[in-house]
């Protein structure tokens, strides 16, 4: 819990450098997405983690990583219900001053296309690094949770609202995993008049992959709790800044054959990223 709060601490310390005017608690805002085919959207991403492995109750390990990178997303087509299909790719040893350089032919650490609608949700996802449906399958499961799905119409500060999705769990159980957002205010950042929008949710994965190679399956469940501030600039219809912190655990079994090993990973952390560039 204390590195929780120290990270949520941390996060509203960087959050207010990035703020160039006061706060305003009254307004409106429209939350909808605005795509234009060949869009380009650049953001920096910067991560820090620290994550304990166990494996049959004994402590494996404890790892501290922290990683900054630059992700593209740019708009290939919009359809006539105002979605889009988006294509996102990650670099790396690439500074922010030096996205000028980026073209087709640089190589991206990896890439990803996603059909996304203009309330936000991620109704299709497509990795470019696996064909595999069980991996497809969690990706799509774990967007559908995160997607804030932005209430339509205009909104008052003050407003909030709830995603929630019925999930069901390894022994057969539905649960619910639910997020709540609430439009805290408007205010400049970066140069964009934005709708600062808080969340606070738990998104939770259980998962089954199958190695037949190896004669190998791995079962189990993650759960993650989540707290975030989204800084949307509503006149473009794009998000100019996000911070989050977590706190994670996944847990299950790992069965070859007739031996069977119990895992937990537990996992906290936070990560952000912020507009650098906006154009076509």
């Amino acid at each position: 819990m204390r590195t929780l709060i120290t990270l949520t601490l941390a996060g509203l310390i960087i959050f207010g450098l990035f703020i160039t005017g006061c706060e305003r608690e009254t307004g409106e805002v429209d939350l909808s997405l605005s795509f234009t085919e060949g869009q380009k959207l650049f953001w920096e991403t910067n991560s820090r983690r620290t994550i304990k492995e166990f494996e049959n109750d004994s402590l494996l390990g404890t790892y501290e990583n922290k990683e900054a990178s630059l992700a593209l997303e740019q708009v290939q087509a919009v359809y006539p219900d105002s979605s889009a299909r988006i294509r996102r790719l990650a670099y790396y040893n690439i500074p922010s001053d030096k996205i000028s350089t980026i073209d087709e032919s640089t190589p991206a650490a990896w890439t990803a296309e996603f059909i996304q609608t203009a309330d936000g949700r991620i109704v299709d996802y497509f990795p470019s690094d696996t064909v595999d449906l069980q991996t497809v399958e969690y990706f799509k499961k774990m967007y559908e949770q995160m997607s804030p799905h932005y209430p339509g119409g205009t909104l008052p500060v003050g407003y909030n609202w709830s995603n929630t999705v019925r999930v069901k769990m390894p022994d057969g159980r539905i649960t619910d995993a639910m997020t709540t957002y609430r439009i805290r205010s408007i205010v400049r950042v970066q140069g964009y008049d934005c709708a600062v929008i808080e969340s606070k949710g738990t998104i939770v994965l259980p998962f089954e992959k199958e190695y037949p190679a190896k004669n190998e399956k791995v079962v189990g469940l993650s759960t993650k709790d989540v707290e975030g501030t989204t800084c949307f600039a509503f006149d473009e219809g794009f998000i100019v800044r996000y911070d989050e912190t977590y706190d994670s655990r996944t847990e299950g079994s790992r069965i070859i054959g007739d031996n069977q090993t119990t895992f937990v990973v537990l996992e906290n952390g936070n990560y952000s990223y912020s507009l650098v560039s906006a154009g076509m």
